[in-house]
C-alpha cells in the first residue's frame, strides 16, 4: 500500500459538505470516510498563537506552523502540516490549511528509524484549490521528500539553553508518558514551552523532537505522539509530546499540573525530578548521542531481546534500564560479577518458551555468563540467590534446559568441593520442586558430573522414610526419576536397610512387610529375579524377630501366609526354627492338606510350644468347622495312642457349648481318625460317665449315637456286662422288700383288732352306769 493524502481547510463546499465551512476538500479515494471523519479531521486544528493576534501579525509566514505525529490505533502513522492562512476563499476571513500523509504500516518502520524522514518533511503542500486540474481526489505516493537535518545535539541544546540534566529529565518524561508508571502509576502528558521567538518554536520543537527521537528505543518511537505547535497546553488523544506557546504553561498550570511541564522561558519544571540516582539508559544514550552506530547496536540488542513480550513490558521505562544493563555487561563482563543473580534472572524475562527461537544472541550470552563462571572461575561459589536466578530460566527450550542442569550440577560440584561435604550442597536440590522436569534433569546431570553427591543426597532423603507409604513414594520417585537407580549397589543397599526399619517401626509389621515385598516385587522384578529372593528373606526375616507367636490372634495369623510360604530360614538356627513353628501353626489353622500340616508338624523340635499357641488360639474361636484342625492340639505321634482323646473331649466341653460338644462326639464317631483306634469308643464311654452322665442318659443324644454307631459299639457304650455281685444285692434286696412288707400286713391286723376289742368293752360299761344314775336323780 503508498502513502495516502488529505488535506482539510475552509471551503464552499467539501467533499462531506455541500455548503460552507470547513472540510476534506480533497484525499485519496482509498480513505474511509468513518477514518477520515474520526481521526483525520480531529487533527486538523490550529489556534493562533496570542502575541501574534494581539500584534494583528498579517505576515502568514511569522506564524509557525504545527506538525503532528500521530500514531493511530489502525497501525498506520499519520504526520500531518497544520498552517495559518490569513485569507481564505471569501478574503475576508482567516482559516487553517491542513495537509496529512498517512504511512501504512508495512512503511512507516523506515520513518522510526530515521526521524529526519518525520521531523525533515517537504512534501507539504501550502494550498490546494479545487479546479485548474485539481479534483477531490489526491493520488498516492510511493515516498515523501525530506531534507537532511544534520542536527548537533550539543549545539543544538546550547542554542535551546537546555543543559544536560534538563534534557535527560525531557527524555525520561517522554518515556514515563509512552510507557506509564511513576509515583501515580498513570500515563501523563509532557508539555514544553521553549525559550525561542514565537516564529520559530515550531522549527526548534522539530529539531529537539528529532533528537528526542534518536535517543528513544524503538518501540517507544512507534507509540510517540507529537505536536511541534500548540497554543495552550491540552490533551489529546495518542499525543505525549506537545510544544506550547512560550507563557501558556504558567497560565494553564492548574489544569496540568499532574502532567510533566518544561517551560523553559518562564524557568517552571513541574514533576520531572529523575527517580534515584542510577540512570544507566539516560547516561548511555547521552554518553552516545553522536554515536548513531552504537545507539542502534543498542536498539537493535533491545527488539531482539523484547520480542514477542507484552507491550507494556515493550513500553515500560524499567525495561530499558535493564537492557542497558545487559548491554553494558556484554560489553564489559566486570560489571556482571558485581550482580550475578540479577542479571541471570533478568534475562530469565526477556528469554520466554515462545520467543528463545528468535534470541540466540541473548541465549548465547548467559551460556557465556554461565560458563565463565563454572568453568573458568575456580573461586567462584554459587550461593542461594545464584542458584535461584539460574532456576528462572529453565523451561524455555530443551537445549538450554539441558545446559542449565549442567551448570546446577556443577555449582553442586563447586559447593561441596569447596566444604568438602556432600550434605553442604544439598540446599541446591532441596531448592528444586521434585515434580518439576528441572529436577530430573538436574539429577540426570549429577550421575554424570557429581555421583557422589547424589549418592548421598538419594541416601540422605530415603533415610527420611519412616511409613510403608512414604517407603513406596521414595521408591516409586527415584526409580521413575531414573530406572538406573536400581541398579546401583548403594541404592540397592539403603533400600533395604530402610525397608527393615519400616518393618520395625510400623504399629502393625506383618501389613507393613507385605506392603514392602510387593513394592520389591515391582521395581527389582525387572533388574534381577535373584535379588528379589534375597532382599525378600531379608524383609521376612525381620518381620520374623518383630512376631511374638504366643501373643498374635487368629486374625494375625490369617495375614503372615506370605511369610511362611516364601521366607527360607536355616533350621539350624534359631530363627529357623521360630519360622518352623510359625509354619506349623500355620498349616494347621489354614491349611486344606494333612500332608502340608504333618510335613510341617514333623519339622518342630518342640510340639509343646504349637499346641500351646493352638490351644489359647481355639478357645475363643473353636467351632465345627475347626474340630480336625484341634485335633492337632492333642496329638502324640509318638505314643500308642496317637491323640488324647479323653483331653480332647473335656477341651470341647469346657470351650464349647453343649450342643458343639454332641455334635463333636458325632463328628468324631464318623472319623477314621478316632474309630480306627480301638481305644476310642471306651475312651469317650469313661468320658461320658466321668463328665456327663446326664447327658448320657438323654434320649435325644442315645437316639443320635444309634443313628451314627454300629449296634456292638453303641451296645459297647450302654449296656455293659452286669457283676454277680450287682445280681446277688438285688435279690437279697428282694427279699428284704418282700419281709418288710409282710411285717407291715401283720402289724396292720394286729391294729385293727385291738381297736375293736376296745370299742366293745366301752360300750358295756355305760349300759351299766346309767340305772344308777337314773336312780340318783330320781
Amino acid at each position: 500500500m503508498s502513502i495516502r493524502q488529505h488535506i482539510f481547510t475552509r471551503c464552499r463546499e467539501g467533499v462531506f459538505r455541500s455548503n460552507e465551512g470547513h472540510d476534506t476538500i480533497a484525499m485519496s479515494p482509498s480513505l474511509e470516510k468513518r477514518f477520515v471523519e474520526s481521526v483525520l479531521q480531529s487533527y486538523c486544528v490550529y489556534r493562533a498563537p496570542r502575541k501574534l493576534l494581539e500584534h494583528r501579525e498579517e505576515d502568514d509566514s511569522k506564524f509557525p506552523d504545527s506538525l503532528t505525529v500521530l500514531p493511530s490505533s489502525n497501525g498506520e502513522l499519520v504526520i500531518g502540516r497544520s498552517i495559518y492562512v490569513s485569507s481564505d476563499f471569501t478574503g475576508s476571513r482567516s482559516t487553517i490549511f491542513v495537509h496529512q500523509f498517512i504511512i501504512p504500516e508495512n512503511r512507516k518502520e523506515k520513518l522510526y528509524l530515521e526521524p529526519d524522514r518525520i521531523f525533515g518533511i517537504r512534501s507539504f503542500k501550502n494550498k490546494y484549490e479545487i479546479g485548474d486540474g485539481n479534483g477531490k481526489d489526491l493520488t498516492e505516493l510511493e515516498q515523501l521528500e525530506y531534507d537532511h537535518l544534520m542536527l548537533d545535539p550539543d549545539e543544538m541544546l546550547r542554542l535551546l539553553g537546555i543543559e544536560r540534566t534538563r534534557f535527560l529529565q525531557l527524555l525520561y518524561a517522554v518515556m514515563l508518558a509512552i510507557g506509564g508508571g511513576g509515583k501515580s502509576g498513570a500515563k501523563r502528558k509532557v508539555y514544553v514551552a521553549l525559550k525561542v521567538d514565537i516564529s520559530d518554536c515550531s522549527e526548534w520543537a522539530k529539531k529537539l523532537s528529532a533528537i528526542i527521537f534518536s535517543l528513544l528505543p524503538y518501540a517507544v518511537r512507534r507509540q510517540l505522539g507529537v505536536i511541534t505547535y500548540h497554543n495552550e497546553p491540552e490533551s489529546k488523544q495518542n499525543i505525549q509530546l506537545m510544544f506550547v506557546e512560550p507563557g501558556s504553561i504558567a497560565l494553564a498550570e492548574r489544569s496540568v499540573e499532574r502532567d510533566m511541564l518544561f517551560d523553559f522561558r518562564e524557568n517552571l519544571f513541574r514533576n520531572v525530578e529523575l527517580p534515584g540516582n542510577e540512570h544507566n539508559y539516560l547516561d548511555f544514550v547521552w554518553d552516545n548521542r553522536k554515536d548513531s552506530g552504537k545507539l542502534t547496536d543498542f536498539f537493535e540488542f533491545c527488539e531482539m531481546a523484547l520480542a514477542g513480550l507484552a507491550e507494556e513490558k515493550r513500553l515500560a521505562v524499567a525495561t530499558y534500564y535493564q537492557l542497558c544493563g545487559l548491554y553494558l555487561i556484554d560489553q564489559e563482563r566486570s560489571r556482571y560479577r558485581q550482580n550475578r543473580p540479577g542479571t541471570l534472572t533478568l534475562l530469565s524475562q526477556f528469554l520466554t518458551k515462545e520467543t528463545i527461537q528468535a534470541k540466540g544472541e541473548l541465549e548465547n550470552f548467559l551460556k557465556a555468563l554461565l560458563t565463565d563462571d563454572l568453568m573458568r572461575s575456580p573461586d567462584f561459589i554459587p550461593d542461594s540467590d545464584y542458584v535461584q536466578s539460574l532456576l528462572h530460566n529453565f523451561g524455555k527450550s530443551e537445549a538450554l534446559n539441558d545446559f542449565l542442569s549442567t551448570a546446577v550440577a556443577l555449582c553442586i560440584c563447586k559447593i561441596s568441593d569447596r566444604h568438602r561435604n556432600a550434605s553442604d550442597s544439598f540446599w541446591v536440590l532441596k531448592s528444586i520442586p521434585r515434580l518439576d522436569e528441572k529436577f530430573t534433569s538436574v539429577i540426570t546431570k549429577m550421575i554424570e558430573y557429581s555421583p557422589g553427591v547424589l549418592e548421598a543426597y538419594v541416601i540422605a532423603e530415603i533415610q527420611k522414610a519412616g511409613t510403608v507409604k512414604e517407603f513406596g513414594e521414595i521408591i516409586g520417585f527415584w526409580s521413575r526419576l531414573n530406572e538406573e537407580f536400581l541398579n546401583r549397589e548403594w541404592f540397592q543397599e539403603i533400600i533395604i536397610q530402610i525397608a527393615k526399619k519400616v518393618v520395625e517401626r510400623e504399629k502393625n509389621p506383618i501389613i507393613a512387610a507385605k506392603s514392602v515385598l510387593n513394592l520389591i516385587d515391582k521395581y527389582f522384578s525387572k533388574i534381577d529375579d535373584d535379588k528379589v529372593v534375597e532382599y525378600s528373606q531379608a524383609i521376612c526375616g525381620e518381620l520374623l524377630i518383630r512376631l511374638d507367636p504366643y501373643a498374635m490372634e487368629l486374625e494375625k495369623w490369617e495375614e503372615i501366609g506370605f511369610l511362611v510360604n516364601r521366607f527360607q530360614g536355616d533350621q539350624e538356627q534359631d530363627l529357623g526354627q521360630k519360622l518352623s513353628l510359625f509354619r506349623a501353626v500355620y498349616k494347621v489353622l489354614f491349611s486344606e492338606k494333612d500332608s502340608d500340616i504333618l510335613d510341617a508338624w514333623e519339622k518342630l523340635n518342640t510340639p509343646q510350644q504349637a499346641k500351646y499357641i493352638l490351644h489359647r488360639l481355639f478357645q475363643n474361636t473353636l467351632d465345627e468347622s475347626k474340630f480336625h484342625r484341634l485335633t492337632y492340639v492333642y496329638y502324640f505321634p509318638d505314643s500308642v495312642n496317637e491323640y488324647d482323646y479323653y483331653k480332647l473331649l473335656d477341651y470341647v466341653s469346657v470351650h464349647g457349648s453343649k450342643d458343639l460338644l454332641i455334635n463333636f462326639i458325632l463328628w468324631s464317631v464318623n472319623n477314621r481318625k478316632f474309630m480306627n483306634s480301638a481305644t476310642y469308643i471306651p475312651v469317650l464311654k469313661k468320658y461320658l460317665l466321668d463328665k456327663q452322665p446326664k447327658l448320657m442318659r438323654t434320649k435325644d443324644f442315645k437316639k443320635q449315637l444309634r443313628a451314627v454307631l454300629e449296634v456292638d459299639e453303641y451296645k459297647e457304650i450302654y449296656r455293659p456286662k452286669r457283676s454277680k455281685y450287682f445280681i446277688w444285692n438285688k435279690k437279697q434286696l428282694k427279699w428284704i422288700a418282700f419281709s418288710i412288707l409282710a411285717l407291715g400286713l401283720i402289724g396292720v391286723s394286729v391294729v385293727i383288732i385291738l381297736l375293736l376289742f376296745s370299742d366293745s368293752k366301752g360300750n358295756s360299761k355305760v349300759e351299766t352306769r346309767s340305772p344308777s344314775s337314773t336312780i340318783k336323780s330320781e
